[in-house]
């Protein structure tokens, strides 16, 4: 599947999974007191980019395999949230109301947020993907958050129960904050950044409003109108078209492709800063999804 649609997979990440992340209250402390985001957003995301396309990639979880940069990249982060709850616990302005640092429950909403999140955007976007498929990826992230440290019994079974674990934690979690506000600005000016010239701008918060609702981007502060772009206008057109046909989703994955294989190009093109590595994508995704070498 990642094969296929991996550059809508990462979009999503970013216009889906993380804005629903940034809508915990309580969870966006933590990101702001770790201070990457907002002093340093692109290599947050291009970090987290990588994350995924490791996990994903052929043989990423594989021990045996010389090629499982998923798994590394898994137990480093397991590792930096050890640090990050070792140095908030003992931080006298961490306010004890917002509960332990990276908890289990805040672990396995964002958890939810790669897994199923994704899979409910790429249906909201009009791809059919086979049962096995999803199991699969249902399976694969069930196996990163083990290795995280997620006890296995608040793992999902399948899609619908990680469907339901999503809407009870956004139900109970969900509200407005500066800090998952300034985070989601964070957010979509690296997009926009990211994507070339001034064609796309806009289109990620429209994307974000789209895929999260109303709701929860008014929760994010995402803006209902911005700046038109010609893409932008021409998208509403279409969409307006497809509203009365009963079908805006082939509009809307036009939309998503043009934007997403833009947004993995400028990801290949970002410095991380420092001695980091440049974000890497394996040879035969690159091939498939036909990105350009930086």
């Amino acid at each position: 599947m990642f094969h296929r649609y991996g550059p809508l997979v990462i979009l999503l990440l970013n216009t889906y999974s993380l804005p629903i992340c940034y809508a915990a209250a309580k969870g966006a402390q933590v990101l702001v007191r770790t201070g990457r985001l907002q002093s340093n957003p692109r290599r947050r995301i291009v970090e987290t980019a990588q994350l995924v396309v490791d996990v994903m990639a052929p043989g990423g979880l594989d021990p045996t395999s010389d090629r499982g940069a998923g798994l590394r990249s898994v137990q480093k982060v397991r590792l930096m949230h050890a640090t990050i709850r070792h140095l908030l616990r003992r931080d006298p302005s961490w306010d004890p109301a917002f509960g332990l640092p990276i908890n289990q429950e805040d672990m396995l909403g964002t958890l939810m947020s790669f897994s199923v999140a994704t899979l409910d955007g790429l249906e909201r976007l009009g791809v059919a993907l086979a049962a096995d498929e999803v199991d699969a990826y249902m399976h694969t992230w069930n196996v990163v958050g083990a290795v995280m440290g997620l006890r296995q019994e608040l793992l999902p079974r399948d899609y619908a129960e990680g469907r339901a674990i999503a809407d009870r934690i956004g139900e109970r979690h969900f509200a407005a904050c500066p800090e998952g506000q300034a985070l989601t600005r964070a957010l979509l000016e690296m997009m926009e950044y990211l994507a070339p010239g001034t064609a796309f701008d806009g289109v990620p918060a429209e994307f974000v409003r789209w895929f999260t609702g109303d709701r929860v981007a008014d929760i994010l502060g995402v803006p209902a109108t911005r700046e038109r772009s010609p893409l932008i206008d021409l998208w509403r057109l279409f969409g307006r078209v497809g509203d009365r046909l009963g079908d805006r989703s082939e509009t809307m994955q036009h939309a998503a492709a043009l934007l997403s294989r833009a947004f993995v190009q400028g990801l290949l093109l970002t410095n991380r800063g420092g001695q980091r590595l440049p974000f890497h994508i394996p040879t035969e995704l690159r091939q498939v999804w036909g990105v350009n070498w930086p």
